[in-house]
C-alpha cells in the first residue's frame, strides 16, 4: 500500500470518527439529559433570592427557561419559513435569570461573594468586582453586570454525572466505530464511484458541526469545569451548521446504500474463468 493510500485511510478514518462521535454523543446527551435533568428553581425562589442578595435593588425581573435547552422566543422562531432546516438563533440551556436594577453594578458584584456564601453557595475564585460564579447542590450560577445599571444572575443546572458518562461513552464508541469504517472506506476512496463521491460530499458537509461538537464535548466531559451546562447537540441547532449537517447526513446515508449495493454486486458477479496454457 502506497503512502497516498495510507494518507487517504487516515483522512477518511479521522473524518468519520469525528462525525460519528459527534452524532453518538449528541444523541446520548439529549436522551440522558431528558432522563436526568434536575428541576430548576421557580420564579418565587428567584424573587426571594434577589431580596437576599440584592436588598438595595430598585427593580427585579425574573425569567425562567424550564426546558433542558430552548430557543429564545421559541414560538416566534418556529413559525419562520424553513425553521426545521435552518434552525434559529439564541439557543440557551435551561436557566433562571434574575435581573436587578442597582446604582453601581460592579460595586454590588464586588460584595456579592460573602452574601452567596452565607446563603450556602460555594463561590469560585475571582478578582473583586469581576464576574462571580458559584455552585450549590446540582446548580451553578453566574453573576455579571448588564449595562447600564443592572446586575444579572443566571442559575443553571449542573451537568448530571449520568449525562457526562453517557455522552462521553457514546462519543468514544462513535469515534472508534467511525474510525474503523472510515479507514475501511479509505482503501477504496481512490476508486471513482458514486459511493465515494457521496461519501466525500457527506463528510465535507458534516465536519464543521462535528468538529465543534466533538471539541465542546471533550473539553466539558473530560474536565471538571461545569460553570455552563453541557448541551452536546447545540451546534446542530443553528443556521449554517444545521443545514450543512442535515444535508451531510443525507449524503452519507446515500453513500452507505450505494456501498451495500456495490458489495452485493461484487458477491454475485461471476468469477472470471481461469486461463490455462
Amino acid at each position: 500500500m502506497s503512502m497516498s493510500d495510507h494518507l487517504m485511510k487516515a483522512l477518511c478514518g479521522t473524518a468519520l470518527a469525528l462525525i460519528a462521535g459527534a452524532w453518538f454523543g449528541a444523541v446520548a446527551g439529549a436522551l440522558s439529559w431528558h432522563l436526568n435533568a434536575p428541576a430548576l428553581p421557580d420564579r418565587a425562589w428567584g424573587q426571594q433570592f434577589a431580596s437576599e442578595i440584592f436588598p438595595e435593588a430598585q427593580q427585579v425581573r425574573v425569567d425562567l427557561i424550564p426546558e433542558v435547552a430552548q430557543y429564545e422566543e421559541a414560538g416566534t422562531q418556529e413559525e419562520r419559513l424553513g425553521f426545521f432546516l435552518f434552525g434559529g438563533d439564541d439557543y440557551y440551556p435551561g436557566q433562571l435569570i434574575v435581573t436587578a436594577r442597582v446604582n453601581a453594578p460592579r460595586e454590588v458584584i464586588a460584595g456579592v461573594g460573602p452574601l452567596l456564601q452565607r446563603a450556602g453557595w460555594t463561590v469560585g475564585s475571582h478578582t473583586p468586582g469581576e464576574d462571580v460564579t458559584a455552585a450549590s447542590d446540582d446548580l451553578t450560577l453566574w453573576v455579571t453586570d448588564v449595562q447600564p445599571d443592572g446586575v444579572e444572575v443566571s442559575v443553571y443546572r449542573q451537568t448530571p454525572a449520568a449525562v457526562r458518562w453517557a455522552t462521553g461513552t457514546a462519543w468514544l464508541t462513535g469515534v472508534l466505530l467511525g474510525a474503523l469504517l472510515g479507514a475501511r472506506r479509505g482503501r477504496k476512496a481512490r476508486a471513482r464511484s458514486r459511493a465515494t463521491s457521496f461519501f466525500a460530499l457527506g463528510a465535507a458537509l458534516s465536519l464543521p458541526a462535528a468538529i465543534i461538537t466533538s471539541a465542546t464535548l471533550v473539553a466539558h466531559v473530560f474536565t471538571a469545569d461545569d460553570t455552563y451546562p453541557l448541551i452536546p447537540w447545540e451546534a446542530y441547532m443553528y443556521a449554517i451548521l444545521r443545514p450543512l449537517a442535515i444535508l451531510g447526513f443525507a449524503a452519507l446515508c446515500v453513500a452507505a446504500v450505494l456501498i451495500v449495493k456495490e458489495r452485493g454486486k461484487a458477491r454475485t458477479a461471476p468469477a472470471e474463468p481461469m486461463v490455462t496454457n
